[in-house]
Parts: C-alpha cells; sequence; structure tokens
C-alpha cells in the first residue's frame, strides 16, 4: 500500500467516524484481485468493506456495477448497503 493510498484512507475513514488499523487499510487498499474475509462478529469486516468500495470507487477508479459485494445473511448485506448508503451521502 502506498502512502497516498494510505492517506485516502484515512480521509474515507473520518467520514465514517472510526479509524482503521494498517491490517484493514491493507485490506481495503488493494482491489487488483479477489478479496475475502472470513472474521469473527465485531472486527470491523463490514467497516473495513465500506472503506474499501470508495476506495475502489474514487482512488481506483472502479465502476460501481463492476463491483460485487457479497454476504452470508441478509442483515449482513443489508448492513453493508445501509452504511454504504450513508457514507455516499457524507
Amino acid at each position: 500500500m502506498t502512502q497516498e493510498q494510505a492517506n485516502q484512507l484515512d480521509v474515507i475513514a473520518s467520514y465514517i467516524g472510526s479509524p482503521l488499523t494498517d491490517e484493514q487499510k491493507e485490506f481495503a487498499s488493494d482491489f487488483t484481485r479477489d478479496t475475502i474475509s472470513f472474521s469473527d462478529p465485531g472486527t470491523g469486516k463490514t467497516h473495513t468493506l465500506v472503506a474499501g468500495l470508495l476506495m475502489a470507487q474514487k482512488y481506483h477508479k472502479v465502476e460501481g456495477r463492476q463491483i460485487d459485494c457479497m454476504s452470508f445473511t441478509k442483515a449482513a448485506t443489508s448492513e453493508m448497503a445501509g452504511r454504504y448508503e450513508k457514507l455516499c451521502k457524507k
């Protein structure tokens, strides 16, 4: 991850209202390959994913229709969509 990417993620995280760890920044910064996260509840998966979505669109110029996000439950999918929509409004 470049310093510019780290700075962009810091800006995105400030809009979200919570900082990202170095590990989360690394996860959210690289959209050159498929990415999968299996993590315990409450570890920041959704937080990181939303930051990564914005990073992909704003920094890497990936169009939204080219991004697929999946989850194992409808509740998690709704949470992702809600947080993403809220962040986009900011």
